[in-house]
């Protein structure tokens, strides 16, 4: 079935999945995602980023709940957004799973006590610093020497 959408009842409130691809006979999830690098590499750093493993965690929740069966079939199904759009598909594995659940229970912890105490901003609001990860620099260096490169 495609965009199957289904309510749960979840920690107290009721939730609602809308799945992009369920096979029933399977118990599949399929989520569509559109991405500007496919590779595996590309995916997981969207995954971390995006918090597709909080989604994947909540998903396999609800559709277990909705089904009374254990769900434990998640599948990625990632399309670039640019040509010639490359197609991969990923699994999660167990490890970001239970990071996903992980994430989501905390996030459901934070509403249920911004809901109780009605403080919506639990932490003061000040800047703080924010520095350049080492991916960034990863890509900033690549960037000076491919500069440099062409300066010969």
């Amino acid at each position: 079935a495609r965009e199957l959408t289904g309510l749960f009842n979840f920690g107290g409130f009721r939730c609602r999945i809308r799945i992009d691809i369920w096979h029933e006979k399977f118990l599949i999830i399929t989520d569509l995602k559109s991405a500007r690098d496919a590779s595996q590499t590309g995916f997981m750093y969207a995954m971390e980023d995006e918090n597709y493993a909080v989604q994947c965690a909540f998903y396999l929740k609800g559709a277990s709940a909705i089904t009374g069966k254990p769900i434990n079939d998640f599948n990625f199904l990632v399309v670039e957004k640019e040509p010639p759009y490359r197609a991969e598909v990923y699994c999660p594995d167990f490890a970001m799973v239970a990071s996903g659940e992980t994430m989501m229970l905390d996030a459901m912890d934070r509403l249920k006590r911004a809901i109780k105490t009605n403080n919506w901003h639990p932490e003061p609001r000040v800047a703080k610093p924010v520095s350049p990860s080492q991916r960034f620099l990863f890509k900033i260096q690549d960037m000076e020497a491919q500069r440099a490169q062409e300066a010969k």
